[in-house]
C-alpha cells in the first residue's frame, strides 16, 4: 500500500518541493535538494492516508465526491487494510463480503465503517498519517526558522487536518 502511494502522491508533492528548492536555492545545494524531496515524499504521504480515509468518513456535501468512491473502483487502501489485519474472524468475514460490493445501501455503508472502526482500522490509518507528518517535519528540523520553513510546516498540519 504505502508503496503504491509513494509512486503515486509521494513522488508528485516530492518532486514539486525538491524544484522548489532548486529554483530557491543554488542549483548546486544537492542536499537541499535532497531534503526538500524527503519532505515532499513524506508529506504526500500522509496527505494520501487522510485522503483514503476521508472516503470513508467525509460529508460528500465537502468533499464533493461519494464516500466509497476509491472501494467502489476496487481500491483497497490503508483502513481497510489495517482493519483486515486486527479484526476478529467473523468481522473480517463480513468486512470482505462488504468490500467487496460495487454499492451500498446505507445500512451496508454504516456496517462497513463500524466493522472497520471496531477494528482500529481508522485509528491505525489516523495514527499513520500523523508518524508520516512528524516525519515530514523533522526533515525541516535543520532548516533555518523562518517564513518558508513556517509555510512548510502549516502545510503538513492542513494536509492531516483537512476535512475535505
Amino acid at each position: 500500500y504505502e508503496e503504491l502511494i509513494r509512486c503515486k502522491t509521494g513522488v508528485l508533492i516530492g518532486a514539486a518541493t525538491e524544484l522548489g528548492a532548486g529554483l530557491g536555492r543554488s542549483r548546486a545545494d544537492v542536499s537541499a535538494r535532497a531534503r526538500y524531496r524527503a519532505f515532499g515524499d513524506k508529506l504526500g504521504l500522509a496527505f494520501q492516508v487522510v485522503d483514503d480515509l476521508l472516503d470513508y468518513l467525509s460529508d460528500p456535501e465537502t468533499t464533493g465526491k461519494p464516500v466509497g468512491h476509491d472501494l467502489a473502483e476496487g481500491k483497497v487502501t490503508l483502513p481497510l487494510i489495517a482493519a483486515l489485519r486486527q479484526a476478529t474472524q467473523s468481522d473480517r468475514k463480513r468486512l470482505r463480503a462488504l468490500a467487496g460490493r460495487k454499492r451500498w445501501t446505507k445500512g451496508q455503508w454504516a456496517d462497513l465503517r463500524g466493522l472497520i472502526e471496531r477494528a482500529g482500522g481508522f485509528e491505525y490509518a489516523r495514527q499513520r498519517a500523523a508518524t508520516l507528518a512528524a516525519e515530514a517535519k523533522a526533515v525541516l528540523a535543520d532548516e533555518k526558522p523562518g517564513p518558508v520553513r513556517r509555510a512548510l510546516s502549516l502545510a503538513v498540519d492542513y494536509a492531516v487536518q483537512r476535512d475535505h
